[in-house]
Order: structure tokens, then C-alpha cells, then sequence
């Protein structure tokens, strides 16, 4: 009798070790992960830019305010002032958008350079616009903070208009998933040039100032 248990348990832990279901756990798929910023689609070059309605947060910038034709009556920027049929200032040759975040390194680097460029290239039609993706009350709260430290290395004060996108609905109407993203955006309303990412060794600094002189027809 105790041969026949003893004989039935090795046939038992036989079944256990030959059923892999019971076993050996079942493998877990692995995560997919989130596409590679070379990798994600921005909208064409060609297509018309999405319109928008937004309001400087930072008083004071650089062609907005209640005195800019291209603000409405609550001081807020409207994009079809600025370019295509419907355009007031006929001066405004190329708008740039860049979407920033302020948890985004490259971003610190790129912002002080397009507001220096600004600087320098307003004369000739240059306009552009920041907008912060930070999301929520907290992260305009964070932007505030960015903005009277100053920004990138040397602490610079960002003249350019900044949009605060908290709900980042102008984000995802410009597929802007990777940051910093710019758009050039000409006088028809026409998206000109795209870029994601901003790397100053690479050479990034000479390619956005080419874009824009390109642009303006420089």
C-alpha cells in the first residue's frame, strides 16, 4: 500500500512539472514603448496652420497687449490677424511657434535663442510665440516661476509672448508630442517648416536662424 502512494506521487509531481500552465507562469507581454521622437509625425509642410485664440501671460511682450492689431479686445492673440486673408499688420512676414514645457531641458535652450532672434529679426516681419504645455493650475504655476527666474544658462527674461496651453489642446492640435516643437507659419497661413528637438552641438541654433531668414526671404 505504501509502494502504490508512494508510486502515485511521483506520477503527480511528474503531470506538475510536464503542464506548463501550472508549472511555469505565463510570460508578460512586454510594454509597449512610446514612439521615438524621429518617429513621431508633425503636422505637413504646406498645410495651413490651426488657428487659435490665446492670451499672454507674461505683460509687456514683445507685439502683444490691447494696443496690438493682432489682439482682440481682451488683449489676447488671434492667429488670423497675424497671417492669412483676414490679416491686419501687413508686415508680418513669418510667425514661429515653439511648444515648450518647463520640465524640458532643451527647451531652457531654445526659448532665450528664439527671443533673441525676435529681437533682432522683428523689424523684418519676424513674430514669435511660446506656448507652455505645462499642465494645469500647478504647472502655471510652475511657468510663473520660470518666468521671473529667467530662463536657460543665463537667466534670460522672455519678451516673446508665452501661451499657456494647460489643457494642451494646442498641443495636440499640432501633433506637438515631442518637445521643444516649432512651426513656421507664413503670411498665407501656409506651415513652412517644422522641427522637434533643439541640440546646439548639432548645429541647431544655425538651422533655426536659417529657417527664419529663409522664411522672411532673407
Amino acid at each position: 500500500m505504501k509502494m502504490l502512494k508512494h508510486r502515485l506521487l511521483i506520477v503527480a509531481a511528474a503531470l506538475l512539472i510536464a503542464s506548463p500552465s501550472v508549472a511555469k507562469k505565463k510570460k508578460k507581454e512586454p510594454k509597449k514603448a512610446a514612439p521615438a521622437a524621429e518617429n513621431i509625425e508633425l503636422l505637413p509642410v504646406g498645410a495651413k496652420a490651426p488657428h487659435f485664440t490665446l492670451k499672454p501671460i507674461n505683460r509687456g511682450s514683445i507685439g502683444a497687449g490691447l494696443g496690438d492689431p493682432t489682439a482682440n479686445r481682451f488683449g489676447a492673440t488671434v492667429l488670423k490677424k497675424l497671417v492669412g486673408k483676414k490679416r491686419k499688420p501687413s508686415d508680418v512676414k513669418l510667425v514661429v511657434l515653439s511648444f515648450y514645457a518647463t520640465w524640458c531641458k532643451s527647451c531652457q535652450k531654445e526659448v532665450p535663442y528664439l527671443n533673441e532672434l525676435t529681437k533682432e529679426l522683428a523689424p523684418k516681419g519676424l513674430r514669435s510665440f511660446v506656448i507652455a504645455v505645462d499642465k494645469g493650475g500647478d504647472g502655471k504655476k510652475l511657468l510663473d516661476a520660470k518666468l521671473a527666474e529667467g530662463m536657460g544658462p543665463k537667466k534670460t527674461k522672455i519678451e516673446i509672448p508665452i501661451f499657456h496651453d494647460g489643457f494642451n489642446i494646442l498641443q495636440k492640435k499640432f501633433k506637438a508630442a515631442a518637445l521643444p516643437t516649432v512651426y513656421m507659419i507664413n503670411a498665407e497661413g501656409k506651415i513652412v517648416f517644422t522641427k522637434h528637438g533643439f541640440n546646439e552641438k548639432k548645429g541647431d541654433k544655425k538651422k533655426l536662424r536659417a529657417a527664419v531668414l529663409k522664411g522672411l526671404g532673407s
